[in-house]
C-alpha cells in the first residue's frame, strides 16, 4: 500500500505595516479623524474593511506646543456592535436586491462605509489625516466613498412611489439628520439611534414597541 502523502501547506501571513505616523496640520486647535482601515489600506496596499476591530496597542503624541490632547474612538461596545451589524445588513440587502438583474455592474469590493459622528460627517473622508508615508493621491485615497441608503418617500395618501427615494448617508454616534454635510450635500442617518428605534421595550403588554418604530418612510424615518 502506497504511503499517503499529507500536505500542510497553508496561508502564508503576509508583513503587515504596525507603526503608523499621521501629522496634524500645524494650528491652535481642531479635531481631526483618523480611519485606521483606511490608513491601513494605504500603507500597505491591500484593502481592509472599514468594519474591522482593530486592536490598538498604544497611542504616542509628539507635540511642540504646550496644551491639552484629547483622543476618543468609537464605542467598544454590544449595543455599537450590534446597530453595526443590523444596519450593514439592511444596507446588504438593500444593494442585493437593486443588483439582483444587474448582476454585471456589481462591484468587486462593495465595503460599508460609514462617518463617526456629525462633526465626522460635515467634514468628509477627504479630511481624514493619511500616515505620513503614503504619497499617492489625495483626492480619494483608497477610494474611500461613504456608503448611502435610498429611503422611498410615502405620498399624502399613504403609498410608496416606486423610483421615489431620497438618498442619506450614515453616522454611528449622535442624532439622525443633523443637516447636509457640506461635502457630500446629503443629510445623514445615525446607527444608535436607528438601532434604538427598530427595538422593542421590556413591558408586560406585548407586543410593546417604541411609537418611531413604524416610522420607515418619507423625508425623515426614524428606523
Amino acid at each position: 500500500m502506497a504511503k499517503r502523502s499529507y500536505s500542510k501547506k497553508g496561508n502564508k501571513i503576509q508583513p503587515a505595516a504596525m507603526t503608523l505616523t499621521f501629522a496634524t496640520p500645524d494650528t491652535s486647535g481642531g479635531r481631526y479623524y483618523i480611519d485606521l482601515s483606511q490608513a491601513a489600506s494605504l500603507v500597505n496596499r491591500r484593502f481592509y474593511r472599514q468594519g474591522i476591530n482593530w486592536a490598538v496597542a498604544g497611542i504616542k503624541v509628539i507635540s511642540s506646543k504646550a496644551g491639552t490632547f484629547s483622543l476618543g474612538k468609537l464605542p467598544n461596545t454590544w449595543v455599537m456592535s450590534n446597530s453595526w451589524e443590523k444596519s450593514f445588513r439592511t444596507w446588504t440587502k438593500m444593494n442585493n436586491e437593486a443588483l439582483a438583474e444587474t448582476q454585471s455592474v456589481r462591484p468587486k469590493f462593495l465595503d460599508f462605509k460609514i462617518y463617526a459622528d456629525t462633526e465626522h460627517h460635515q467634514l468628509g473622508f477627504g479630511a481624514n489625516l493619511l500616515p505620513v508615508s503614503y504619497t499617492g493621491s489625495t483626492a480619494n485615497p483608497g477610494e474611500w466613498t461613504a456608503s448611502k441608503i435610498s429611503v422611498p418617500l410615502v405620498s399624502p395618501a399613504g403609498a410608496f412611489n416606486p423610483g421615489d427615494t431620497v438618498e442619506r448617508e450614515l453616522i454611528a454616534v449622535g442624532a439622525s439628520y443633523p443637516g447636509n454635510s457640506a461635502v457630500t450635500g446629503l443629510d445623514a442617518v445615525s446607527l444608535i439611534e436607528g438601532y434604538a428605534a427598530s427595538r422593542g421595550l421590556p413591558n408586560i403588554a406585548d407586543p410593546n414597541t417604541p411609537s418611531d418604530a413604524p416610522d420607515i418612510g418619507g423625508g425623515t424615518p426614524e428606523n
